[in-house]
């Protein structure tokens, strides 16, 4: 079995609403794309802000 990749998010700013809340929901829920849901190769594993 392969590992999924771990990634951290670092940013400035996190509140409802900004461009990185937005990035980091498509990581941990995923996003639509031609009428499928799709999830990440990747697991989001830590936020700094």
């Amino acid at each position: 079995m392969e590992k999924r990749p771990k990634i951290a998010a670092i940013a400035t700013i996190y509140h409802k609403y900004s461009h990185t809340q937005h990035i980091v929901d498509r990581f941990l829920e995923g996003y639509g794309w031609n009428s499928r849901h799709h999830y990440p190769p990747m697991d989001l594993v830590s936020l700094f802000v």
